[in-house]
């Protein structure tokens, strides 16, 4: 599966693919590669993580697991964070591809997802960006080399506030 990768290389037209099959490849390329991995897309332990939360809410358990071991709550917080952020960068770019450029819904969202999650494929609408377009795919490349979680944290990253002076330190 080229959509598992990041070579940008395809061995079947994916222009042809019926709409079934790009919904297929764009949940693919979503779904990336593992943490150690250089691969884009929401890490495989983050949807381990969540799918383990899924089955212990359906279940009623109090804490979810995983293969029979327990999931550490700071480990469910940063894959939950982790989704979230990919999903939304992945909403706004696919947005901003369908408010900018004159291309069919299918070739916008699969350029979109194919970016973020620096796979390299495409249907063929690369080509025919506008610049817009263009720099709205290499942002998008940008944030799923970085990470989405890395690039929340260095944004929201302030000078940390200085330590206040406490009233019962004997002078």
């Amino acid at each position: 599966m080229t959509a598992l990768t990041t070579v940008g290389f395809n061995t079947t037209p994916i222009g042809a693919f019926a709409p079934a099959g790009v919904m297929v490849l764009v949940a693919l390329m979503l779904v990336g590669a593992s943490p150690s991995g250089t691969g884009g897309g929401i890490k495989s332990t983050s949807v381990s993580a969540a799918l383990a939360t899924i089955r212990a809410t359906l279940r009623g358990d109090q804490a979810p697991t995983f293969f029979g071991a327990r999931v550490p709550n700071a480990r469910l917080f940063a894959a939950f964070a982790s989704i979230a952020f990919y999903l939304i960068a992945f909403v706004v770019g696919a947005t901003l591809l369908l408010l900018v450029e004159g291309a069919g819904f299918q070739d916008l969202v699969f350029e979109a997802a194919s970016a973020l999650g620096t796979v390299g494929l495409s249907r063929g609408a690369t080509a025919d960006l506008t610049p817009l377009g263009k720099l709205v795919i290499v942002a998008m490349m940008f944030i799923g080399r970085t990470g989405p979680i890395t690039l929340a944290l260095a944004l929201a990253a302030g000078h940390p506030e200085p330590a206040e002076e406490s009233d019962d330190l004997a002078v």
